[in-house]
């Protein structure tokens, strides 16, 4: 029954919404459940704890889902791309960003970029071209968004090793592991 807790605890816990992909990183908590649930005596006792199990990590999964909308339509429903490069422009521009390069954390981000929910905002400069990275997820799954704040050429791709990237609208950019 202990284990049983501990790896329902753990799954909720530990891959809840921070995780990309949390509903997927269930599964490998599903045996471990199973073997839990055989350990218990009695048939009807069983069933029901394999039953609790399965619905819970199935709430687990669908709220995952449900949490994790686009990056696309939280932007746009919140005012729109252009927008959220007129903030990472004034980020930029920000003194408080000339001493480490990290918005402080203390500090209200402007609100597009507050709806994504960062777990950092920093200056990143590549090829001429600087940018906002807004990191939205990290640990196994790294996400997160580049926004251009300086003109970007045609056909451009920020280089970012180990992620694919992506260009979601003219000069965002989103990378993910």
């Amino acid at each position: 029954m202990a284990v049983l807790l501990l790896c329902g605890a753990l799954a909720l816990f530990h891959f809840w919404p921070w995780s990309s992909l949390g509903c997927l990183m269930c599964l490998p908590i599903l045996p471990l459940v199973w073997l839990a649930c055989r350990c218990i005596p009695g048939t009807a006792l069983r069933t029901g704890m394999v039953l609790l199990c399965t619905t819970l990590v199935a709430i687990a999964a669908v709220a995952v889902a449900l949490w994790r909308t686009s990056f696309s339509t939280r932007i746009q429903n919140a005012g729109g791309f252009a927008k959220l490069r007129l903030e990472c422009r004034s980020l930029f521009d920000d003194p408080r960003m000339l001493d480490t390069g990290y918005w402080p954390r203390e500090e209200a981000l402007p609100p597009i970029t507050a709806v994504l929910h960062p777990q950092f905002v920093r200056m990143h400069r590549e090829d001429r071209v600087s940018f906002m990275d807004i990191q939205t997820s990290g640990g196994f799954l790294h996400a997160g968004l580049l926004v251009a704040v300086d003109p970007v050429p045609a056909n451009y791709l920020p280089h970012q090793p180990h992620f694919r990237v992506r260009e979601i609208a003219d000069g965002v950019f989103e990378y993910r592991e």
